[in-house]
């Protein structure tokens, strides 16, 4: 009983792993979001200043999180995953911007997720 305890306990970290993993590159996803807020100003107006200057916070956010990552992951786990952030600039684009979401995208995004679930499945063997 208490062994099979243990594996449970053991999923949910690596669940919580996970969640934490993917809540921080949804952060760095927010860069971009930032930066292209940023390019609609002229460069160094005050609107620009500040989307820029908030870019550079996320980023820094963002490497102080990514030390955690590195601490719960191994570097070829937690790097394999990182493209899913090119997913999240996908979604952002069409939520937020209306960018239109084609079919190359689409197949490309699939491939991501393809590539991230055969790296996390081979890590599990």
């Amino acid at each position: 009983m208490r062994k099979n305890s243990k594996i449970q306990q053991n999923r949910r970290s690596t669940f919580t792993d996970y969640i934490f993993l993917y809540i921080s590159f949804v952060i760095f996803s927010c860069t971009s979001v930032l930066g292209k807020l940023a390019s609609q100003y002229s460069l160094l107006s005050t609107e620009f200043m500040i989307f820029y200057a908030l870019e550079l916070i996320v980023l820094f956010v963002y490497a102080l999180l990514w030390q955690k990552v590195l601490k719960r992951f191994e570097l070829s786990v937690a790097y394999a995953n990182r493209p899913v952030v090119t997913l999240f600039g996908m979604l952002w684009g069409v939520l937020l911007f209306n960018e239109t979401l084609t079919w190359n995208m689409a197949l490309g995004a699939l491939i991501i997720v393809f590539g991230i679930w055969m790296v996390v499945t081979s890590n599990d063997e």
